[in-house]
C-alpha cells in the first residue's frame, strides 16, 4: 500500500474535489473531440476495499456482495464522462512486500474481467505491479490520472494520482500532482524526492528505512537535491557497480554532513544523532532499483480510437448467474436504475464528439445501428448561456438485457431458449452535465431526474462554479 504516512505528508499538494467535477472539467470540457477523461484504475485496490467492506457479516450481505458492489461501482463510472482503463497485477510482481508474502491471483479477477468486458471497459494485465504500469501510462499520456490508494504510484513517477474513491458513493476525492507542494518552502513533489523519502522512512520494499528518520525530516532533506542526484546517478551508472559504489560513498558523506550541519536551515535544526546512524549500506541498491526500474510493459499500445459500448446481453446473463436478479422484472429494474442513465450520457458524449468533428470538418458523423437509446440534441439560446435541449428515449435496453439469459434461475422456454416478451414503456430522463460544489438538497437533481414524459428538457453543458 506504499509508504505509511506519505499521503498525510503531502496533504498540501492535494486538490480536494469530486470525481464528477474533475472529469467534467478536465474531460468533457477540457478535451473537445474526445470529451472523456482517461482514468487508469488499480484493480487490486478495489479488491481490497470491497473485501474489507464485507469482512464482517458476509453471510447476511446477500449473494456475491463483492461482485454486486463492483457492478454498482462500474455503473457509477458509466454516469461520468470518463474512459476507464483497469490494470491488474501481473506475474512479475514482488513475491514479498513489507516482509509479507504476496498472494497469487485474486479470486475476483476472472469474474471482474467478465464484468468489465460486459461494461465495455478496457483492461490489461501488467507484467508486474499494477501501480507501476499505471504510472507509466500516466507518464506517456495514455491515462490522464491514476486512481489508487497506493502511494507507490507517485514514487513510480505518476504525474496525477486520485485517491479516496469510495465503494458506496462518489465522495470527495483527493488529486495529487507532481508539482510544487508549498510555494513558500519550494518543496518539490518530484519522483526523485519521493524515492528518497521512501528510502529514508521505509516503504513496501524496505519497511525500516533509516532508523529514527521522521517523514517531515525526510521531506526537508529533499530540498538539498539529494533525491534527484541519487536517482540520476542510479539511472546513468546502471549496473556499473564500481562507479555506483564510489558515487554512493560520496553521496552518504554529503547526507551525513547535511544532517549534522543543516547549512541552508532547511531542516530547522541539526540532526547529529541521525547523521551518525547512517550506515555504509544505505541506501539499499536493490530497493532503489525497485523504485526506479519496476517491471512494466516494454511497448504500451495506446487506447483504441473509440470506447466499446455496453453489452447489455452479457450484463443480463452475468446478473442472472451471480446476483439473484434472475427474473425479467428484476433484470429490467436494475438496467433502468443503474445502466440506462449512464448509457444515455455516453450517447450524449458521442453526440458532442460528433459535433466537434463536424465543426472541425474532420469527418462525417457515424451512428450505432439500432441503438437501445435514442438521443437528440437541439441548440437552445433562450437563456443567458448556450444550452442544449435533449430527448433521450429508451427503446430496447430492457429487451436486450434479458435476451441472452441462460435460464439458470428462470424456467426455460420449452424450445430451450428464453423468449422475453417485455415491452418497455417509452420514457426519457434529464442527463445533467452541470458540475456544482453546492451541498444542497437538490444534489440528486444534478445527477439524473426521471421523467415519464417525451417532452424535451434542457441540459446544461457548462460547469457551474457558483
Amino acid at each position: 500500500m506504499g509508504m505509511n504516512g506519505l499521503w498525510e505528508l503531502l496533504k498540501t499538494a492535494r486538490e480536494e474535489t469530486s470525481l464528477k467535477l474533475l472529469t467534467l472539467r478536465d474531460g468533457f470540457e477540457g478535451r473537445p473531440g474526445e470529451r472523456l477523461y482517461r482514468l487508469g484504475i488499480d484493480t487490486s485496490i478495489w479488491f481490497h476495499q470491497l473485501q474489507e467492506r464485507f469482512a464482517a457479516g458476509h453471510a447476511n450481505s446477500g449473494e456475491n456482495p463483492e461482485l454486486r458492489s463492483l457492478f454498482h461501482r462500474l455503473a457509477r463510472l458509466l454516469k461520468l464522462p470518463v474512459r476507464p482503463l483497469f490494470v491488474f497485477d501481473g506475474p512479475g510482481r514482488p513475491a514479498h512486500k513489507c516482509s509479507c508474502k504476496v498472494i497469487g491471483t485474486h479470486w475476483m479477477v476472472g469474474n471482474t474481467q467478465k464484468l468489465l468486458d460486459a461494461f465495455g471497459y478496457e483492461w490489461r494485465v501488467a507484467p508486474g505491479e499494477a501501480e507501476a504500469e499505471l504510472a507509466k501510462l500516466n507518464q506517456l499520456g495514455i491515462a490522464d490520472a491514476v486512481l489508487t490508494d497506493d502511494s507507490d504510484a507517485l514514487i513510480f513517477g505518476a504525474r496525477t494520482v486520485i485517491r479516496n474513491y469510495k465503494a458506496d458513493a462518489e465522495d470527495e476525492v483527493h488529486a495529487f500532482r507532481q508539482c510544487t507542494i508549498n510555494a513558500h518552502s519550494a518543496i518539490s513533489l518530484s519522483c526523485g524526492s519521493l524515492v528518497l523519502v521512501a528510502l529514508l522512512c521505509g516503504g513496501d520494499y524496505d519497511e525500516n528505512g533509516l532508523c529514527r528518520c521522521r517523514p517531515q525530516t525526510a521531506l526537508a532533506i529533499t530540498r538539498y537535491g539529494l533525491g534527484e542526484s541519487l536517482c540520476d546517478a542510479a539511472v546513468v551508472l546502471g549496473n556499473n557497480e564500481t562507479e555506483l559504489s564510489a558515487f554512493l560513498s560520496g553521496w552518504r558523506d554529503r547526507l551525513r554532513s547535511i544532517l549534522s550541519t543543516d547549512p541552508d536551515n532547511h531542516l530547522g535544526h541539526r540532526h547529529i544523532v541521525l547523521s551518525n546512524s547512517v550506515p555504509d549500506s544505505f541506501p539499499d541498491v536493490a530497493v532503489l532499483r525497485a523504485y526506479l526500474s519496476p517491471s512494466t510493459s516494454a511497448n504500451i499500445p495506446h487506447l483504441p480510437a473509440h470506447p466499446l459500448p455496453v453489452d447489455l446481453a452479457k450484463l443480463g446473463t452475468f446478473c442472472e448467474l451471480h446476483f439473484g436478479w434472475g427474473t425479467k422484472s428484476g433484470i429490467v429494474k436494475h438496467v433502468r436504475e443503474w445502466l440506462w442513465p449512464g448509457m444515455a450520457l455516453k450517447l450524449l458524449v458521442a453526440e458532442a464528439v460528433a459535433y466537434d468533428r463536424r465543426h472541425q470538418k474532420q469527418g462525417a458523423h457515424s451512428t450505432l445501428a439500432a441503438p437501445p437509446l435514442e438521443v437528440w440534441l437541439q441548440p437552445d439560446h433562450s437563456m443567458d448561456q448556450d444550452n442544449v435541449r435533449v430527448i433521450a428515449i429508451d427503446r430496447s435496453s430492457a429487451d436486450i438485457a434479458i435476451s441472452n439469459l441462460f435460464g439458470v434461475r428462470l424456467s426455460p422456454h420449452p424450445s430451450g431458449t428464453q423468449q422475453p416478451n417485455y415491452n418497455p414503456s417509452t420514457f426519457s430522463d434529464v442527463i445533467n452535465l452541470t458540475a456544482s460544489d453546492d451541498d444542497d438538497d437538490d444534489v440528486e437533481q444534478q445527477e439524473v431526474i426521471s421523467l415519464i414524459t417525451d417532452d424535451p428538457v434542457v441540459i446544461d453543458l457548462t460547469i457551474d462554479d457558483n
